[in-house]
């Protein structure tokens, strides 16, 4: 093997994939032409069959990253298996570095390069799925067949390592405060001030904003969250972020979008074993795909598809006709207009663009009534307490009246005022809330989704919203679905 000896200055030592000492560093490279790149066998055809990274030790944490790639056969009676599945951001896809894998050369990204690193024990082998790796990158079809299993992998693990990435911006001392019961009272306002700018960098982290991440941590059933050499068990970082009660005075996007990873990751010691019952596929059966677009619409992704084909699995829906089946070679619009006819069955028509999340659709259906108040829920953060004014006319000789009802619902990306409208669609049983604007509406919530506390009395909430949408007349809707404005 022929290793390359780069020297690096101080002012360049940043760019590195690995924590490097301030100073001037020796950083050991592989001379990629030294080695083959690497080429892929494929898959035998078990529907299960999955790729497995096996991370060869060293007791040099900055030693050259030598893996084995086998296969391995997921569907069993087992409800875990013997293997670590990694969450984390691929990063620039033109800075990379190479690992050995099977004794050829393999390009990753350098914060994948980092993660492996991290992760590499000095002793023993490391069992891992990396889908940058395990995955035939270059295999369209494989991909859209292991996409559908995504939820079995990480479901299935043994643990979810989340990377999030070299220490950086204070980001130790994140971790150590969380750590720290007593003691807090006794910081000074400076010092508050700086910790909570670290808190805030650490959470605006590319990890936190992608859109796979929500159903890697929602399959999970142990987390381990990790920052340079910090680690930390999931359930006790979220609880930890909000003992720190930082203030999002400013943003309130991050704070909507950190409680909504946050709480799928604070779930994850409460789920039961998994088991891959459905050979095609999984489902975590978590709410119906339009309250989870409701929630995550904001995620990033770098192809647009995956803004709904991420949140499949995590949805409670029969898709089985819908269409949506990860397919990447038909059009972003051609996709959007499939979610939408499967939202609303009924719709009289749509408009969507080639370059972005907006649709212009018809539909005809009821207003059920007003939102009177909203109200986070102290308890619980992704919630929210919503008073609606609905209109009773149940029947021709009784008088028209007004009554209040309380929902809990899941908070979405889009933030509900008072004064917006609860209707129901043509052809689906969900309410939605609608913001009036002249002529149009835009789509607020698309599919309300209640809490446990709500759904207690689902046979007469259901009943009543039954009634309400059958005495009411219909009326033609112009409405907006934008997925770029956070209202």
């Amino acid at each position: 093997m022929v290793a390359i000896i780069v020297k690096l200055s101080e002012h360049q030592s940043s760019i590195t994939p690995f924590s490097l000492n301030c100073r001037t560093t020796l950083a050991v490279l592989y001379d990629s032409a030294a080695m083959p790149p690497y080429c892929y066998s494929p898959l035998s055809s078990e529907v299960s069959s999955i790729r497995l990274l096996r991370v060869m030790p060293h007791h040099d944490e900055t030693a050259d990253v030598q893996c084995e790639l086998f296969e391995y056969p997921l569907q069993s009676s087992q409800s875990t298996h013997l293997y670590e599945a990694l969450s984390y951001v691929w990063g620039d896809p033109d800075e990379t570095l190479p690992i050995e894998v099977d004794g050829t050369c393999f390009n990753v990204t350098t914060n994948l390069y980092a993660a492996l690193l991290q992760f590499r024990n000095h002793s023993m082998q490391r069992i891992l799925w990396v889908d940058a790796i395990c995955i035939d990158q270059g295999n369209q079809a494989e991909k859209e067949r292991q996409i559908q299993f995504m939820a079995n992998i990480y479901g299935q693990a043994t643990r979810v390592l989340v990377w999030l990435g070299e220490a950086a911006n204070d980001s130790d001392r994140v971790f150590k405060e969380i750590c720290r019961v007593k003691g807090r009272e006794d910081m000074t306002t400076l010092e508050m001030q700086r910790l909570e700018l670290a808190v805030l960098a650490l959470l605006q982290r590319p990890w936190f904003q992608r859109i796979w991440i929500l159903q890697e941590v929602a399959a999970a059933r142990n987390i381990l969250i990790t920052c340079g050499h910090r680690k930390m068990e999931g359930y006790v970082f979220c609880s930890g972020i909000e003992s720190l009660n930082i203030s999002y005075r400013t943003r309130q996007d991050l704070q909507r979008l950190i409680r909504s990873v946050t709480y799928l990751i604070r779930e994850a010691p409460y789920r039961p074993d998994y088991s891959m019952d459905n050979p095609g596929g999984s489902n975590l059966d978590i709410c119906p795909l339009g309250g989870l677009l409701d929630m995550y619409q904001a995620q990033k992704a770098t192809k647009r598809h995956d803004k709904v084909y991420a949140l499949l699995s995590m949805s409670s829906d029969d898709l089985r006709n819908a269409g949506l089946s990860p397919n990447y070679t038909i059009s972003w619009e051609e996709l959007f207009q499939r979610l939408l006819r499967h939202l609303v069955p009924n719709i009289i028509s749509i408009q969507t663009c080639t370059n972005r999340e907006v649709a212009i659709i018809k539909s005809k259906g009821r207003i059920l009534g007003k939102v009177v108040s909203v109200q986070m829920d102290p308890a619980r953060g992704d919630r929210l307490r919503m008073e609606v004014a609905l209109q009773e006319t149940l029947t021709p000789t009784r008088a028209t009246g007004d009554w209040s009802k309380y929902w809990n619902i899941q908070r979405s990306a889009k933030t509900i005022r008072n004064g917006d409208y609860v209707c129901i669609f043509e052809g689906s049983s969900k309410p939605a809330i609608i913001r009036l604007h002249n002529d149009y509406f835009t789509i607020v919530v698309m599919v309300a989704v209640f809490s446990d506390e709500t759904l207690r009395t689902r046979e007469s909430f259901d009943h009543k919203i039954s009634l309400l949408s059958k005495t009411h007349s219909s009326k033609e809707f112009l409405l907006i679905w934008d997925w770029e404005d956070s209202l």
